[in-house]
């Protein structure tokens, strides 16, 4: 049960992540209630599923980037 709801607590944190950008977009952009803009944001995360993965994985990629540097020469790392 515990890899299960590990695995779950990740997704959700994901989709979080990734409807928080569009979330923001939408606070500003458009006047909408509170409930309205989580929704939009979360069809959002869904509707743009490949490109959204593509994302995380490019951050991923750059957060690992980033450890590399900083781990084989700090000031660059730090940077």
């Amino acid at each position: 049960m515990n890899p299960l709801m590990l695995l779950l607590t990740i997704a959700m944190a994901i989709v979080f992540l990734v409807a928080r950008q569009y979330a923001y977009l939408m606070i500003f952009t458009f006047d909408l209630k509170l409930t309205k803009i989580i929704k939009n944001s979360l069809y959002f995360v869904m509707l743009g599923a490949k490109r959204n993965l593509a994302g995380i994985g490019f951050t991923i990629l750059l957060i690992a980037l980033n450890a590399l540097l900083f781990f084989v020469y700090m000031p660059i790392g730090l940077i």
